[in-house]
């Protein structure tokens, strides 16, 4: 995570295909879910944390 966010601090955009959501939100400023193919969600990362319970949703946990 830490190249990740490295190049993210360089203006490099990264797309992080990541289960691990502390991780991800370690270096993420935008949540995208997808399902089947298809994207059902997109927030900035604050939004998606701020949203427990939608989260909960969206990911099929809980």
């Amino acid at each position: 995570m830490g190249i990740v966010r490295e190049l993210a601090q360089e203006g490099i955009t990264v797309l992080l295909v990541e289960q691990d959501l502390r991780a991800a939100f370690s270096v993420a400023d935008r949540v995208v879910v997808m399902e089947k193919g298809r994207i059902v969600h997109e927030s900035t990362t604050e939004e998606f944390r701020s949203d427990a319970p939608g989260a909960r949703r969206l990911l099929g946990v809980g």
